[in-house]
C-alpha cells in the first residue's frame, strides 16, 4: 500500500519549519515533485539531504549540485533529522519513513510541506486540472518571467532550466497542484486555474462524483478562480462553488471567448477576445489544440494579475514544452522519436492527433500503463485511444504503488489492439517501427531502458 497524508496540520508543520537550519530528509527526491521541493528548501536555508531507490536524471543533477543524496533508501538516514518529507509513491513501509516513525520524527507528505512552506509567500496561484497542470504552470512561469515578476515556479516536470523549479523571488508562488489522494487540499491558493476535470486516480476516487466533491473543496479560495469552460463538469463545479470564476472557453458567453486554428507544424494560433474585442492573437510553438487551451489558461490566469496582453503573447509565442510532453528526443534512421507523459486515454487520444497534425503520415507509439487499477478501469478506452497510432507496443504495466488486485495483465490491452504486441522493456527495438514516420514514447512510468534503445545510435535531431 502506498503512503497517505499525515496526521499534522498546516500551522504545526509552519511550526516545526520556524526552526533555523532545520534538518530535512526527502524519500524520492527523484521525482519532480519532491526533488522540486527540496531544491526550494534548499534555497530557504535549510539542510537538506534526499534518498531514491534508483539514480535518475534529476538525482543526477541534484548530486552535481552538491547535495547529499543516497541511492537506496537506508533506515539510518533519517537519524538526527527534524522533519522527514515523503512521495506519495513510496509504500507506506518503506524503510526510511518507518524508522523515522519509530524515532519519533515529524514525517509528512510532499503536499504537507508544500502546503506550509507556501504562506511565506503573498500571492500563492495553484493549477489544477487532469490534464494539462504541468504545462500551464510552465506557461504562467513563462509569462510571469517575461513581466519580471519575482516568483517561485513549481512544477510537475522539468522546466527549459533542467530541473523543477525556478526561483526568481518570493512574491509568489505558482505551482502544480496535483489532485491525487487529495493533496491540493492541503494548499492555500490566493488565485487558482482548472484546466479539466475527468476521473483518474481511481485508486483513491471510486466514481465522478467522489473527484467533483474534492474540486469543490479545493475551489475553495479568496481570490480568482480561472476555469475552463467547455469543460462541462468542470463548469458544473465552479457553478457551484463560492469562488470568483473567471470563464473562458469558445462560446460568448464566457468572460474570455477563445479561437483556436491549426497552422503549420501542427502548432495553433490563439486569439482571446472579451466583449467582443479581441485582446490578442498568438501562434504556439507548442504544437497540439490541447496546449491552445493550456495557454488559454495561462494568458488569462495572467491578464487576471495585471500582466499585459503584449508581455504574454511574447513569453507564450517562444514557449516549447517542459519535459515528457511532446518532447523531440532524437532522430533514428529518419524517424523522430518524442517522449510523452501521456498515461490515460484522453491524453494519448490528443498527443496522437497531435502527431498526425505534426505532418507525421504514420505513427508508431510504445505505451507503457502506469498503475494496475487505471488500467483495468479504462482498458476500453486505452484501447480505442491506442488503434490511433499506425504500430502499437504494449510495455509491461507498471503497478508503481498497487497490488494487482484484479489481475490485470499487459496483453489484455494488446489483444484488444490490432497489430499490437505486448513486450518487455527491455525487447524493444526501433526495428520494430520500420516505416513509420515518427514514433512515441508513452506513459508516466520510467521508460528509460527504451529510450536508450533509440538513443544509443541516434542521429541528433537538428533544430
Amino acid at each position: 500500500m502506498s503512503a497517505f497524508h499525515s496526521l499534522w496540520n498546516k500551522m504545526e508543520i509552519s511550526k516545526l519549519l520556524e526552526k533555523q537550519g532545520a534538518r530535512i530528509h526527502f524519500i524520492g527526491v527523484g521525482g519532480v515533485g519532491v526533488g522540486g521541493l527540496f531544491l526550494l528548501a534548499d534555497s530557504f536555508g535549510y539542510r537538506v539531504s534526499g534518498s531514491d531507490r534508483s539514480k535518475g536524471e534529476l538525482v543526477g543533477k541534484l548530486i552535481e549540485r552538491g547535495h547529499q543524496i543516497n541511492i537506496g533508501h537506508h533506515p539510518e538516514t533519517v537519524i538526527g533529522k527534524d522533519l522527514v518529507v515523503y512521495s506519495l509513491a513510496i509504500s507506506e513501509d518503506d524503510e526510511e519513513l518507518a524508522r523515522a516513525r519509530t524515532l519519533g520524527i515529524p514525517s509528512i507528505s510532499r503536499a504537507e510541506f508544500l502546503g506550509a512552506l507556501m504562506l511565506r509567500y503573498g500571492e500563492r496561484i495553484g493549477v489544477s486540472g487532469a490534464h494539462g497542470k504541468s504545462t500551464t504552470t510552465a506557461m504562467i512561469d513563462a509569462i510571469f518571467t517575461e513581466a519580471n515578476r519575482a516568483h517561485t515556479a513549481l512544477v510537475g516536470a522539468t522546466l527549459d532550466n533542467g530541473l523543477p523549479i525556478r526561483i526568481k523571488g518570493r512574491d509568489c508562488i505558482v505551482y502544480e497542484a496535483c489532485e491525487y489522494k487529495d493533496s491540493f487540499l492541503h494548499f492555500s491558493p490566493t488565485a487558482a486555474v482548472f484546466t479539466s476535470l475527468e476521473l483518474d486516480h481511481v485508486d483513491y476516487f471510486k466514481d465522478l462524483d467522489a473527484i467533483k466533491a474534492s474540486y469543490l473543496a479545493a475551489m475553495n479560495t479568496s481570490g480568482i478562480v480561472v476555469i475552463n469552460g467547455d469543460d462541462r463538469d468542470l463548469l458544473d463545479v465552479a457553478r457551484s462553488s463560492q469562488a470568483q470564476v473567471i470563464t473562458f472557453g469558445k462560446s460568448e458567453l464566457y468572460d474570455y471567448k477563445i479561437a483556436t486554428k491549426l497552422d503549420t507544424g501542427g502548432c495553433y494560433r490563439l486569439s482571446i477576445s472579451q466583449k467582443g474585442r479581441e485582446i490578442l492573437n498568438v501562434l504556439l510553438r507548442a504544437p497540439g489544440e490541447f496546449n491552445a487551451k493550456n495557454a488559454a489558461a495561462a494568458i488569462v490566469l495572467s491578464l487576471e494579475v495585471g500582466i499585459l496582453p503584449d508581455v504574454c503573447v511574447a513569453a507564450i509565442s517562444r514557449f516549447i514544452s517542459v519535459g515528457r510532453r511532446l518532447e523531440e528526443i532524437c532522430t533514428h534512421r529518419g524517424m523522430r522519436v518524442y517522449y510523452d507523459y501521456a498515461h490515460h486515454p484522453t491524453e494519448i487520444r490528443a498527443v496522437i492527433r497531435a502527431m498526425h497534425e505534426m505532418g507525421y503520415p504514420k505513427v508508431g507509439v510504445i505505451f507503457k500503463p502506469h498503475t494496475y487499477s487505471r488500467t483495468a478501469a479504462f482498458i476500453d478506452e486505452f484501447a480505442s485511444a491506442l488503434s490511433g497510432a499506425d504500430r502499437c507496443v504494449i510495455l509491461e504495466i507498471d503497478g508503481i504503488r498497487e497490488s494487482n488486485a484484479t489481475g490485470i495483465a499487459s496483453t489484455d490491452l494488446s489483444s484488444m489492439i490490432d497489430g499490437a504486441v505486448c513486450l518487455p522493456d527491455s525487447s524493444v527495438a526501433p526495428s520494430l517501427f520500420f516505416g513509420c514516420d515518427a514514433v512515441i514514447l508513452m506513459g508516466a512510468a520510467d521508460l528509460s531502458i527504451v529510450k536508450s534503445a533509440f538513443t544509443k545510435s541516434r542521429e541528433i535531431t537538428e533544430n
